[in-house]
């Protein structure tokens, strides 16, 4: 289920790259601005917000700030999809950052929990794939949504329905284990 909900994460990080133009043309930002999009409004906010997030996974229940963490991210990528203005935008963007931010600190965590040394390679690696996975479906999906009836503002929102469906999944997986 965490390789699900990674493939999820890259996927609503994603989506903004293709509706890009359908997006600009609707809320009249800039190349700049779109780079500070899907740039920095993300990126920066990640790596700070990553270390205090990583703590609380530490301590507390990582199950509980996974949960917590697909939330954000989802709720924040159906609100792209409604921003009315590039601020809003902006704004849900750097939410979104804070998510992925927990979601992955918690989840390399959890992995270890789970999954003996000798395992953990494994494991990792195919964690990892979701990478790939989740930028192959966007790719897919995206453009071919946002072109369709269904529109760029759907499209994005689409993607953090999905979100915040699999974040139930995950609330009802099986407990937290430690593997010694």
């Amino acid at each position: 289920m965490l390789t699900v909900a990674h493939v999820s994460y890259i996927a609503c990080q994603f989506i903004l790259v293709y509706v890009k133009d359908q997006a600009q043309e609707a809320l009249g930002f800039s190349d700049a601005q779109y780079g500070l999009l899907v740039g920095y409004a993300f990126s920066l906010v990640f790596v700070v917000a990553g270390i205090p997030i990583g703590y609380v996974s530490d301590v507390h229940s990582r199950k509980v700030v996974i949960v917590a963490s697909i939330s954000l991210w989802s709720v924040a990528t159906v609100a792209q999809g409604a921003a009315p203005s590039f601020a809003l935008l902006l704004l849900a963007r750097m939410l979104q950052g804070v998510g992925s931010a927990g979601f992955n600190a918690a989840s390399f965590a959890l992995i270890a929990d789970y999954f003996a040394a000798s395992q953990r390679s494994v494991a990792n690696s195919v964690f990892s794939t979701s990478v790939y996975m989740g930028g192959g479906i966007t790719a897919a999906l995206g453009s071919l949504l946002a072109d369709s009836s269904f529109g760029w503002r759907w499209t994005v929102a689409a993607f953090g329905f999905a979100g915040i469906g699999i974040a139930l999944a995950v609330a009802t997986t099986r407990a937290e284990v430690t593997v010694e």
